[in-house]
């Protein structure tokens, strides 16, 4: 697809899974809850819970394990294993700084629309020394129907005030892009290595990689 000159004027980027490599530090954090009951984690699974609030993929979880802990206990034990995790592993996906880099250099505003915990979506764009980069964060803290359903898109458009078709989404799961389209924004899908055999064709363009973005973006500012 190819975008016009001034066509976009904001652009929101997912987080776990498109802007960092979140997706295998959740796997690992789930396969180590599962080790300590005998469950197992496969990929039909982490596929229904990508993608989702941090508490619907909970819920997923607990449905699938037949667990009978609170949720609250289950998402505090997971993410407290992931943001240790993080430490030590967390790294950016190829392609993210000069895709950041290319965005500003068009002074659009950009923002980070993510189902994850608030705390826990600080403390990788910290991490990654990204938390100036930003104009707003969202979080599925910040809403009551997490992704598929579009409530966090549409509560985005309206932070940013503007059309919802003159934004531009980055997603990497299915349920995000169908999150964004639900909410009538412009959506590039980067499917990672759980989701690329996912059917993207609701997207508005399919990508390998953020690199592959970069010169699209650049070529608006001419």
């Amino acid at each position: 697809m190819k975008l016009k000159q001034g066509q976009i004027k904001a652009v929101i980027f997912d987080m776990d899974g498109l802007m960092f490599n979140t997706e295998t530090l959740y796997r690992d954090a789930i396969i180590k809850m599962g080790q300590a009951i005998g469950k197992v984690l496969d990929l039909n699974l982490q596929k229904k819970m990508m993608g989702r609030s941090n508490l619907d993929s909970i819920r997923v979880l607990k449905e699938a394990w037949s667990l009978n802990e609170d949720i609250e206990k289950l998402r505090s034990i997971r993410d407290e294993s992931v943001i240790e995790l993080s430490k030590f592993r967390l790294q950016k996906m190829a392609g993210l700084d000069e895709l950041l880099s290319a965005v500003s250099k068009l002074n659009l505003p950009k923002a980070v629309v993510t189902g994850s915990q608030k705390k826990v979506a600080e403390h990788f764009l910290s991490l990654a020394h990204l938390s100036n980069q930003f104009a707003f964060v969202l979080t599925g803290d910040d809403i009551v129907h997490g992704k598929p359903d579009p409530d966090i898109y549409f509560a985005a458009v309206e932070r940013f005030k503007l059309q919802s078709d003159s934004i531009l989404v980055f997603e990497d799961s299915l349920n995000g892009v169908i999150s964004a389209k639900g909410a009538h924004c412009v959506t590039f899908a980067v499917p990672n290595e759980y989701s690329g055999s996912d059917d993207f064709s609701i997207a508005d363009a399919t990508f390998r990689s953020l690199k592959e973005i970069v010169p699209i973006i650049r070529n608006m500012g001419l």
